[in-house]
C-alpha cells in the first residue's frame, strides 16, 4: 500500500515481497519493489523522464522523482490528484495532472519531445 511518509513501511513490504518471492507465493509487488524494478530500469537505458498514470496518493512519483529528471503523473479523480498535487509541491521535477490518461498522454508526449 503506498502510504506517504511512511519508511519503516515501504521496507517492511519489500521484504514481504522478497519472502514471499522466494516461497515462490508472489501475488502483488509492494510499492517499494517496484521502485526498484522501476530505478534499474531507468539506469539500464539511461531514461531521464517517468510517466506514471494512476497517481494514488503520489508515492511512486515522489520515490522516481529522485531518479529521473522529469516526472508526470496522471490522476483521473480529481480529489487524489490534488492530495498528490500537495505531497508533491516539493518536488520541482513533478507534475500531477488531472484528468484521463488516455487524453492526457498524447498531451504529455506532444509537449515534452
Amino acid at each position: 500500500m503506498n502510504v506517504q511518509n511512511k519508511r519503516w513501511r515501504a521496507l517492511a513490504g519489500y521484504w514481504l515481497d522478497l519472502y514471499r518471492l522466494s516461497r515462490a507465493r508472489f501475488v502483488n509487488a509492494h510499492s517499494y519493489l517496484k521502485f526498484v524494478h522501476l530505478r534499474a530500469v531507468a539506469r539500464r537505458c539511461g531514461a531521464s523522464t517517468f510517466i506514471e498514470t494512476g497517481t494514488y496518493r503520489g508515492v511512486t512519483a515522489y520515490r522516481c522523482s529522485f531518479v529521473f529528471k522529469s516526472v508526470f503523473t496522471i490522476e483521473i479523480q480529481p480529489e487524489l490528484a490534488t492530495a498528490a498535487a500537495t505531497f508533491l509541491a516539493r518536488r520541482p521535477n513533478v507534475r500531477v495532472i488531472c484528468g484521463d490518461a488516455v487524453s492526457e498522454l498524447g498531451r504529455v508526449f506532444q509537449n515534452n519531445t
